[in-house]
């Protein structure tokens, strides 16, 4: 998962970013792990984690949930009570929830 490269003879080598990586930190993050939890996770410093994983570390939360809710639709759709019961669910505490602030 990690991939370690050098440049050149001085200095650490470069790391370079996976696929892999990418989904790990989205997923880590949908399921609210902390961003020193997921470096250590990929065996790499939490600094050098924010800096290759910026836009998964803001939106890998939207994106996975996104994705969760697609898969509820779809199994709620061929008929499947629990999916039903679980939008519903989702529904009604999206109504109590104040909207975010979006800038």
């Amino acid at each position: 998962m990690t991939e370690i490269i050098k440049l050149n003879s001085r200095g650490r080598p470069a790391y370079r970013v996976t696929f892999e990586a990418r989904q790990t930190v989205e997923r880590m993050k949908f399921c609210g792990e902390s961003d020193i939890t997921i470096a250590r996770a990929l065996g790499i410093d939490a600094d050098t984690m924010r800096k290759h994983f910026a836009d998964e570390l803001a939106d890998g939360y939207a994106m996975r949930r996104r994705e969760l809710i697609d898969v509820l639709f779809d199994a709620a759709r061929a008929g499947k009570v629990a999916a039903v019961n679980a939008l519903d669910k989702m529904n009604r505490a999206s109504r109590a929830a104040p909207e975010p602030n979006i800038p």
